[in-house]
């Protein structure tokens, strides 16, 4: 949905709104006495807090300059974006006009906006009931407060309804001084909390009291401190946002963001923050600010009376004799993006909108081949008439509500997440799914899939997965099976349904834009068990609420079933600089215990005695002809590394889990056989690494990549990037499981924390990949990577010495592979010469070299 441009003037509807409210409250304070008096009764009953009564405190948690060296005051923008992610609810029709709600005699209107989303489904229960025209097309529709706090305020009147409960939690902390009242959305903070992203802090303010009630009580109990209800002070959001347009820059206010109800965990994940009880800072290095809390007659009859009674919808049917507003406040005034008209007005002569015109969605041909009498669900076909459908069986339209438009692809799929549960362990977003227990068995599920190519980015669309994944759910939990446990499956989509849900070879007919599948339940069971995204790990390291290793053996049991053909896989190609690392490689598997099949897929560069080194090591040797990258150079690096597709034509094998040639595995993998293509752990923004992945072998799968070859970017010019615009939705691994020889930050803090882990033993990590210049292709005396300047970053003297102490450790008729070269030792004796000139302070040039290798070069 798109919104007005914010106005040019400062105004905005937030604040005007508190001064409607109170118009509007002395208006009704006289016909409502009764009312009120109940409402002064209801809270009258709440029993007072013993701290803060008096002082309401927001206070700031940065150092504070003095009022002369103050710059401007916080600007619009800065404002609106602490709101950013924060949703209200309100309902509109398919043309994206906000439905008010109006007075008797239709002469006023104004806009709902609720923060509970219930609450406007109460209102739009009442819309569908008053108006037979909006029954179809009447939808709620969620709205960030900060496109509230821009829309223009002329031509726009809202009226907020806060979550009551929030009121009563308000009210409740406010009663040791009733006559004040409450007036505006509560909200709520401590002054033990405090956010810190790298070196800022930020001082949360919360919409629901339980959010901070959870947080708190995690601090209290680790300081041992008085009831955590003693630290939670409230204000209204408009005071705050009044204060904070008022206040000038480097005041504080600016450090001040909103944390959306229930999403806690969903808001420390995308900032990375740390939660910390910080020590109360003194009034000279912390601004004080007073927040002042206005009664208001009006939110305590509306919000006493709604607590009081058993439901919402209560509200709703007496709305049109509570809201009113001024005719220039009400006037209708369409903006570019939203068209606000007030079409519940009950005036005469008002022309009833035209019904809607449907396409007629046509039967594809292979439908006649399931016979009649068909169970049919339709999923997504809202703008469709599908009566022709009906000829062939009952048709049930599959109801849902559409994923927010604010849910995007980072918050599935984000960057980081908090894997070592060093906080409160990651959480992924709820993605809304139908209620599947009260929908029939289905003979035939068909969706209707949305497609934005070529819109760059169109395959990572939250609303497409969603679509996806109650498809998915229906065949599980609702589709008919047959005797070969499979059920049937049928989308209209311009574009090929996700690859990743609905696997290749499933696939049976193509009919235009229809697509037929007929999938293999018990896979997809398995699919929609995982975490919707990487969000949260397909692999825990910890069982949750336990500082102890995670029981694997819950998904060991969970994915138990016949014996199936595995095996792990690498590759070799063009080049015999990674036959050592391959060596090693076999030798490690074959260490931790795998009973699996070892498989080299290799080109004929490889020379025969090392062939037999390979055999030696473990592997079982493929020859494959290379696959050129149409995008990559000649005789770059990139050229042919496509030929890791080759990966999907081993058939013969169910399950394979690919490995790098440049990683020892430490601990043993063959719990990864349980989870499905494609499984990886993270590697940057949204992308999985495929120095480890688990895959599903396909012919079918492998003439896709194929085909797309041309059409693919890759970001990174290798099949990497190439993968992860194929296999968009993957399940992420810990990154224990591939942990990557990296110090990106290059502080002491994480050097320290990662060379632990290289070097623990037992062994804390699964397996090592080392990234930049090979252990091999070092002098055995330190880290080469220390040598050039932007691989230092890659540089680990301990992991270095774990790699050759597991070298040291293989027989020596292997070892002989992972000699030097002379052009090699050459090239290594010049970086050493180039760190020396450009004075590297940790001196690794200076260090006297003692491998043996260096006097007994390889040919």
């Amino acid at each position: 949905m798109e919104f007005p441009k914010p106005s040019p003037f400062p105004s905005n509807p937030l604040l005007s709104l508190s001064s409607f409210i109170h118009r509007l409250g002395a208006e009704l304070a006289t016909g409502l006495h009764h009312t009120n008096h109940l409402a002064a009764s209801f809270v009258l009953g709440f029993s007072p807090p013993t701290t803060f009564r008096h002082r309401p405190l927001f206070a700031s948690v940065s150092q504070r300059k003095t009022a002369a060296a103050s710059a401007a005051t916080l600007s619009p923008e800065q404002v609106a974006k602490t709101l950013a992610g924060t949703a209200v609810y309100t309902v509109s029709n398919s043309n994206n006009e906000f439905v008010l709600i109006s007075d008797p005699n239709g002469a006023k209107s104004i806009g709902l906006l609720c923060f509970r989303q219930e609450d406007a489904e109460a209102f739009l229960a009442q819309v569908r009931l008053r108006r037979k025209e909006l029954r179809s097309n009447a939808k709620v529709v969620p709205i960030t407060l900060d496109q509230v706090y821009s829309l223009k305020v002329e031509g726009i009147a809202f009226r907020f309804l806060p979550d009551p409960v929030q009121i009563k939690n308000a009210l409740e902390l406010k009663s040791g001084d009733i006559k004040s009242g409450f007036d505006g959305v509560p909200v709520f903070q401590s002054d033990l909390l405090v956010m810190r992203k790298k070196n800022k802090r930020f001082c949360p303010i919360y919409f629901n009291k339980e959010d901070i009630e959870k947080e708190l009580s995690k601090v209290s109990r680790a300081s041992r401190g008085p009831r955590v209800s003693q630290h939670i002070m409230v204000g209204s959001l408009e005071d705050v946002l009044k204060k904070m347009e008022m206040s000038e820059k480097n005041w504080g206010w600016e450090d001040l963001i909103f944390i959306p109800p229930g999403t806690f965990a969903l808001r420390m994940g995308e900032i990375g923050l740390i939660l910390q009880k910080i020590i109360k800072a003194t009034p000279s290095k912390a601004l004080v600010i007073r927040i002042n809390l206005i009664f208001l007659a009006f939110f305590l009859v509306i919000y006493a009376s709604l607590l009081l009674r058993p439901s919402s919808s209560v509200y709703f049917e007496n709305a049109a004799s509570l809201v009113r507003c001024s005719l220039h406040e009400c006037h209708h005034k369409v903006g570019k993006g939203v068209k606000m008209e007030a079409i519940l007005e009950n005036t005469e002569g008002l022309k009833a909108k035209p019904k809607r015109n449907l396409s007629m969605l046509e039967v594809p041909s292979f439908i006649n081949d399931f016979g009649d009498g068909l169970k049919i669900g339709m999923l997504n076909f809202e703008d469709y008439d599908y009566s022709e459908w009906e000829e062939h069986g009952e048709v049930t339209p599959i109801h849902f509500e559409r994923v927010s438009e604010l849910f995007e692809w980072p918050h599935l799929f984000p960057e980081w997440i908090d894997e070592e549960e060093e906080i409160d362990g990651p959480k992924c977003p709820e993605m809304p799914m139908p209620d599947f227990d009260k929908l029939d068995d289905m003979d035939l599920i068909v969706a209707k899939l949305p497609c934005k190519y070529p819109i760059d980015g169109w395959a990572r669309d939250v609303f497409r997965l969603q679509v996806h994944l109650i498809a998915a759910n229906l065949a599980v939990k609702n589709g008919k099976r047959d005797w070969d446990s499979r059920t049937k499956v049928v989308f209209l989509s311009k574009c090929r349904p996700m690859l990743e849900v609905f696997r290749c070879n499933d696939l049976r007919k193509q009919e235009d834009e229809w697509w037929y599948y007929e999938p293999e339940v018990v896979r997809l069971e398995q699919k929609v068990s995982w975490p919707i995204g990487s969000c949260e790990l397909a692999l825990p390291l910890w069982g949750r609420g336990y500082d102890e290793v995670f029981d694997v053996s819950k998904i060991e049991q969970a994915t138990t079933r016949s014996s199936k053909r595995e095996a792990y896989a690498t590759v070799l190609h063009s080049s015999e600089s990674y036959v050592c690392g391959a060596i090693t490689l076999a030798q490690s598997l074959l260490k931790s215990g795998t009973n699996r099949d070892l498989i080299l897929l290799l080109d004929r560069s490889i020379s025969e005695p090392k062939r037999e080194a390979l055999q030696a090591a473990g592997w079982q040797l493929r020859f494959i002809k290379r696959i050129k990258n149409p995008r990559a150079e000649k005789g770059s690096y990139n050229e042919y590394n496509y030929s890791k597709f080759r990966l999907w034509q081993m058939t013969d094998y169910d399950k394979v889990i690919f490995i790098d040639a440049d990683i020892i595995v430490l601990r043993n993998l063959d719990l990864l056989f349980h989870f499905p293509q494609m499984t990886a752990t993270g590697n940057d923004i949204w992308i999985f690494d495929s120095g480890i992945m688990v895959i599903e072998p396909s012919n079918c799968t492998f003439k896709l990549l194929m085909n797309k070859r041309k059409e693919i970017f890759s970001y990174n010019g290798g099949d990497q990037g190439f993968l992860n615009e194929v296999f968009v939705w993957w399940h992420r691994l810990p990154r224990r499981v591939n942990f990557l020889k990296n110090f990106w930050s290059n502080n002491t803090v994480e050097a320290g924390l990662k060379n632990q882990l290289f070097t623990a033993d037992p062994p804390k990590v699964y397996s090592i990949h080392y990234l930049g210049l090979k252990p091999w292709l070092c002098y055995r005396d330190y880290d080469c990577n220390w040598n050039i300047g932007d691989q230092r970053v890659y540089a680990s003297d301990l992991a270095h010495q774990r790699w050759w102490k597991f070298h040291d450790a293989m027989d020596e008729k292997l070892q002989k592979f992972c000699g030097l070269t002379k052009r090699r030792k050459i090239e290594l004796d010049w970086d050493r010469n180039k760190a020396k000139q450009a004075g590297f302070k940790d001196e690794h040039w200076n260090i006297y070299i003692t491998d043996p290798r260096r006097k007994n070069v390889m040919e």
